[in-house]
């Protein structure tokens, strides 16, 4: 089974954008600074030599038959100076909508591990944000006097578009429906979002990191793998039923699922995630916490 999935564009993003902004005005600063985000990640995906290997269908039908997934987020080549720049170009956007940001970002630009003395090293913060060494990061954050959920947001964002580019090279190489697990068949991190498809309500999962896509069955938890129905539900906000929480009694987790049926046009994951802020509001209000990233704050888990 292939999903046929495409990456993102600009123009998509601008014009998916431009029509919550008129839906939720009050989000405007928002999607602005995300449209900002978006433009400079798929900006620079055309300029990522990720030099990784496409699997043969066979082998790679195999690792997903047993649970592993395909790549290898440390193997994957990140050119230093071209990680540098596009976390600069993270962190001027966070400095122009948030100035108070500034003088601790230039100090956390000029530390010393994004510029190891040596040239050929490979900078620590690149080799622990590859191995996603969560504890590394609440040490940096701490030592340079920055919020580790800046610092994560900031490092996510910048590190995402090197394992997207990676990820295109594996997104064909083997049969979806094979795929069992929750987390993603590709890089192996948690879902952001959901969608129940426009052609024939498959339930499809959007990787929060590689943004990749893989179905999942509808009557399952996402976290847990919980499948009795007794214990799962779903629940709308505002009367708005093309976007739903689906939630687990069980472990108490919920995943945010846009009905790509009840719309009348193409959609966005990836901008569905911040128009549906409100609902991860609520969720927490009734005592859950999301199966992976909420809009503000993208954790390295």
């Amino acid at each position: 089974m292939k999903l046929g999935q495409k990456p993102a564009t600009i123009a998509e993003i601008n014009r998916e954008t431009d029509f919550y902004k008129k839906q939720s005005p009050e989000l405007s600063d928002l999607f602005d600074l995300y449209r900002s985000l978006f433009a400079v990640e798929l900006s620079y995906l055309p300029k990522i030599k990720p030099k990784v290997k496409k699997p043969k269908e066979e082998k790679a039908n195999k690792s997903i038959d047993e649970g592993d997934h395909l790549l290898d987020t440390k193997s994957i080549y990140v050119k230093s100076d071209l990680f540098r720049v596009v976390i600069s170009d993270i962190c001027a956007i966070i400095e122009e909508k948030s100035p108070e940001f500034k003088k601790v970002l230039d100090a956390f630009l000029s530390h010393a591990d994004l510029n190891p003395k040596n040239k050929k090293e490979t900078p620590p913060f690149i080799e622990n944000l590859q191995a996603f060494k969560t504890e590394y990061f609440t040490k940096l954050a701490e030592a340079i006097s920055l919020n580790a959920e800046v610092l994560f947001f900031i490092a996510y964002h910048a590190i995402s578009p090197f394992v997207e580019k990676a990820s295109f090279v594996f997104r064909d190489s083997f049969d979806y429906s094979r795929w069992e697990r929750s987390i993603c068949p590709i890089c192996g991190r948690k879902p952001a979002m959901a969608m129940l498809s426009k052609e024939n309500g498959l339930r499809i999962l959007q990787c929060s990191l590689c943004r990749s896509w893989w179905s999942y069955p509808r009557l399952k938890c996402v976290v847990c793998g919980n499948d009795n129905d007794e214990t799962l539900e779903y629940f709308y906000a505002r009367e708005d039923e093309a976007h739903r929480v689906n939630v687990c009694n069980k472990c108490k987790k919920y995943i945010k699922t846009t009905d790509a049926r009840e719309l009348d046009r193409d959609i966005n994951l990836e901008v569905e995630d911040l128009a549906t802020f409100y609902l991860d509001v609520v969720a927490k209000e009734r005592g859950y916490t999301s199966a992976g990233r909420i809009t503000f704050a993208t954790r390295i888990e």
